[in-house]
């Protein structure tokens, strides 16, 4: 069996951005114009930004249960699909409702309630993280105390290990007419930490770049479109057709034009079914 590492130079790199803030700090507005994004909508809060999705390329699934959005990303991970990234919005309503049914479930008694939506947002974090997409998810923030009670700041409200998962995070607060974000956690140089700028989907994609957001539909090599072609050219039309390989890619001719990872997925698909018959 050949090895699977490869070199991190030729690693695609997945933006992991997590939005804290109160109402109308652009966490939404800015999420759904992330380019194609698969977007769910955990409060309804997307219902009036219908063009502004349409305009991007994105879709919208409303849904606030764990579970279900667990089976959803299984789905994106494996499925064949247009989408670069994947929005959550807001984690805060998600999170809640887990504590919620945590109580209905286990109770409240030592804190069982809090241990039930633990186990679950682990599970949700592990899915996220095995995401071949960017992911994009925002929070409600909070007023955050010290032992003694005294205000010292701010935090999300939500799981408190969800952090781990994001490269960036920043803290939205709107002052009048405009929003500014504050770096809370970094990995890149663009967005020192504790750096503070103005913020709307404009000024980050500058930031961060327009093309690094569209990045991961990097081009097929030689050597993948050649191995996809051949395998292709084997199958008959039924079995193109049983297999969907039609939603990989409509003709064999326009695989130099496809994403890498798509025609992976394409080969897998082949090799599997090959091994099977």
């Amino acid at each position: 069996m050949a090895l699977r590492a490869k070199s991190p130079k030729n690693r695609i790199q997945r933006l992991r951005l997590f939005l804290v803030g109160g109402r109308e700090t652009l966490k939404t507005r800015t999420s759904i114009q992330m380019p194609n994004s698969y977007i769910i909508d955990a409060e309804k809060g997307t219902e009036t930004y219908s063009q502004q999705i349409e305009d991007a390329g994105g879709v919208v699934w409303d849904c606030i249960e764990s579970d279900e959005i667990c089976t959803e990303l299984e789905a994106l991970q494996r499925e064949i699909h247009e989408y670069k990234t994947l929005v959550l919005d807001p984690i805060t309503t998600i999170y809640d409702r887990l504590v919620e049914t945590g109580a209905e479930k286990v109770g409240e008694a030592h804190a069982r309630h809090y241990g039930y939506a633990s186990t679950k947002m682990k599970k949700l974090y592990n899915r996220l993280s095995q995401l071949d997409m960017n992911v994009v998810v925002t929070a409600h923030a909070k007023v955050k105390y010290d032992q003694k009670m005294k205000p010292v700041g701010h935090t999300w409200d939500g799981w408190k290990k969800f952090d781990y998962l994001f490269h960036l995070i920043l803290f939205l607060e709107r002052q009048g007419e405009q929003v500014f974000a504050t770096v809370w956690k970094t990995r890149f140089s663009e967005f020192p930490n504790g750096n503070r700028f103005e913020f709307n989907f404009d000024t980050f994609a500058d930031m961060y770049g327009r093309q690094r957001l569209k990045n991961g539909w990097q081009l097929a090599s030689e050597e993948t479109v050649k191995r996809f072609t051949e395998l292709y050219k084997e199958l008959s039309m039924p079995e193109i057709f049983d297999l969907k390989i039609d939603k990989v890619v409509t003709s064999v001719d326009a695989a130099a034009d496809l994403p890498e990872a798509r025609l992976q997925k394409g080969i897998q698909l082949i090799e599997k079914y090959k091994q099977a018959s």
